[in-house]
């Protein structure tokens, strides 16, 4: 799948690949396509590039804790901490309908589906005012984790974009992420396997 990716410093484990990589260091030079910044672009030309808000929406409202064995459907709106409980028998999380989900914070745990549900295509954007994790201690969508549209779904990956403020974002060992990532504060760490389809952006990629 497609993978630009952007970062100022960018190591990459050698079961890695991607299509175009824009950093300034990058540790092994693996992808198809790479660019070097070499100081042409600025903080502010990524945050344009991926369209960072200024200012970040705001969060508030009900947490939304998704149990083992749980379902649970939401609509856009405003959110509190945001759990997605792992396996054993993983939950599941649909996020139901085009539009903005602001959520204070997310977690999905190991085997864990976030799925998108729409009829009809449109953006779906999810910001995410902390890090995005698991509830282990590293912030991490947790081994084996699915995010993306849901079989069926009139979405695509291109859709759906994720804005994080936080400092961290990892995408875990066979973790399968399918949106676009905006995180120009973060280090965004893809343990091996993680497989993920669209454009990443952030701080730092490791």
């Amino acid at each position: 799948m497609a993978r630009p990716t952007r970062s100022e410093f960018a190591t990459r484990s050698s079961s890695t690949s991607c299509t175009s990589l824009f950093a300034n260091v990058a540790n092994p030079p693996i992808c198809v396509s790479q660019h070097a910044f070499n100081g042409i672009l600025s903080l502010g030309d990524v945050l344009a590039a991926c369209g960072y808000p200024d200012p970040f929406p705001t969060c508030g409202g009900p947490d939304v804790e998704v149990g083992r064995g749980q379902t649970v459907v939401l609509p856009p709106g405003t959110y509190g901490r945001v759990t997605v409980r792992g396996s054993p028998n993983a939950g599941t999380l649909i996020l139901d309908g085009v539009g903005d989900y602001q959520f204070c914070d997310f977690s999905a745990g190991r085997k864990a589906d976030v799925l998108f549900r729409s009829a009809v295509p449109g953006r779906v954007n999810v910001y995410v005012m902390g890090d995005v994790g698991t509830e282990d201690t590293d912030p991490e969508l947790g081994n084996g984790t699915f995010v993306g549209p849901e079989p069926g779904s009139a979405l695509t990956a291109a859709d759906i974009h994720v804005y994080a403020s936080g400092e961290r974002v990892h995408f875990s060992r066979r973790s399968s992420v399918h949106l676009n990532l905006c995180a120009p504060n973060a280090r965004l760490m893809m343990t091996q396997g993680a497989h993920t389809e669209g454009t990443l952006v952030a701080d730092t990629i490791t």
